[in-house]
């Protein structure tokens, strides 16, 4: 960790930094542990995972009960890697994940991590309140994902709502149209009304003229351009 945190800074570009996953074999999951970091002119990003190997693989197992598990089952753990930094795109599915399974680790880089010299630090992945269970994605055994996803997020309430309101509603939650007049009642006599149904006026007898029901005024005049009893 101390190293990790004296040689980030020297590596603005992150040309020798890496985040850091681990999968168990012919597993879907691919668990996010740490970031590693290389001194840049002694040790690429690769190597510094590698160079770290044992301490990213026995974190890994106590961060990821379930890489522990499989471990104990007889899965090998392998080593992944993203560029620095690329949580979000990997989240999204924007990011492949780069297996190091194969690549071998100079000699003299080993020689001289084993004598003291710092040129790697690793930076070991926290749980907290947040987030108990890690992050992992699940990615195909190659770890190129097949499809990215949409993912947004809102950084105001109103953002939020909006968002919201876009959002198809959910399956049987759309609005139904509502009935203005009741079917008729099956098997019922001609003179039987439905539930809602209104009688037709008789043609023979008109119906009478509403009688409009003065009102007057108050006492004081209006103001100019009110007209009374109309809404406002």
């Amino acid at each position: 960790m101390k190293a990790h945190r004296d040689l980030w800074p020297k590596d603005p570009s992150r040309s020798v930094s890496l985040d850091v996953y681990v999968r168990a074999e012919d597993g879907a999951k691919f668990f996010f542990v740490g970031k590693a970091v290389g001194h840049e002119s002694q040790c690429d990003a690769p190597s510094a995972v590698l160079l770290q190997k044992r301490v990213v693989l026995s974190h890994a197992r106590l961060l990821q009960p379930e890489l522990e598990q499989l471990h104990q089952l007889g899965k090998p753990l392998q080593l992944w890697t993203a560029p620095a930094n690329s949580e979000m795109s990997v989240a999204q599915r924007r990011q492949r994940l780069t297996s190091l399974q194969g690549i071998k680790l100079d000699p003299g880089m080993r020689d001289a991590a084993a004598a003291g010299q710092v040129i790697a630090g690793f930076e070991p992945e926290q749980t907290d309140e947040a987030a108990p269970s890690g992050f992992f994605v699940r990615l195909p055994p190659d770890g190129v994902p097949t499809e990215a996803l949409e993912v947004k997020f809102a950084n105001t309430v109103e953002i939020a709502q909006a968002m919201a309101e876009d959002m198809p509603a959910a399956p049987g939650t759309e609005e139904q149209p509502v009935a203005t007049g009741a079917a008729p009642v099956e098997g019922a006599p001609p003179d039987t009304l439905s539930a809602g149904e209104v009688a037709p006026a008789d043609a023979a007898t008109p119906a009478p003229e509403p009688v409009a029901e003065a009102v007057e005024p108050p006492s004081s005049a209006a103001p100019s351009g009110f007209e009374w009893g109309a809404a406002f």
